[in-house]
């Protein structure tokens, strides 16, 4: 089920990724390969981000272990692709006169430090911190053409603001899980005090 799902999630980034870049925008067929690959390896992990903290709230732990395999495959590819790709023609948006912007270099950090923080979840707190560092890596990737809506190819968001929602919406999902299940326990303990005062 969780292959299954990650095929059709990376399928679907796929298409997006086609339809926004190549169809309605000017980036050619044949980057397909490259570029339009690593767009669609980005947003699928941080989709699989979202689908492992849901199976972990419903207590799939095994879907979660997966979903996360998954996403460390997909970060090493997308950052290999993405380290390839580094240049004024592939990120003009990240250049300016032949280097870097504030913007592209902070974001370049803030991905970085990013993936060095993988390796070092160990509670919520770590997780969150992760989560934010993606999701400061996407704003200062993309944040200049997110509001410009006469731009957008085909009408269709950039994937740097929707990978951005959807990180948040991960984040809320790990802040509220912990909430729920403090109340669960609080709900069994006030059971199990019932149970022994009626007895």
């Amino acid at each position: 089920m969780v292959v299954r799902n990650c095929i059709i999630v990376f399928v679907l980034t796929l298409l997006y990724s086609i339809l926004r870049y190549n169809v309605f925008g000017s980036i050619p067929v044949s980057d397909i390969p490259t570029i339009i690959i690593n767009k669609s390896l980005s947003f699928s992990l941080i989709m699989f981000l979202l689908l492992a903290i849901v199976s972990r709230i419903n207590n799939k732990v095994g879907h979660h272990k997966k979903y996360m395999q998954f996403t460390k495959a997909f970060v090493i590819l997308h950052v290999l692709l993405s380290l390839s790709l580094l240049s004024e023609k592939y990120y003009p948006k990240l250049y300016e006169s032949s280097r870097l912007t504030i913007s592209g270099g902070t974001s370049i950090l803030f991905g970085v430090v990013a993936l060095l923080s993988y390796f070092f979840r160990r509670n919520k707190i770590t997780i969150l911190v992760f989560y934010m560092l993606i999701m400061l890596h996407l704003i200062f990737l993309g944040y200049r053409g997110w509001f410009y809506f006469g731009k957008w190819n085909g009408m269709m968001p950039p994937i740097s603001l929707l990978c951005t929602i959807i990180i948040f919406v991960t984040m809320v999902l790990v802040v509220t899980s912990k909430k729920n299940k403090n109340e669960l326990k609080i709900n069994a303990k006030k059971i199990e005090q019932n149970n022994k005062e009626n007895t």
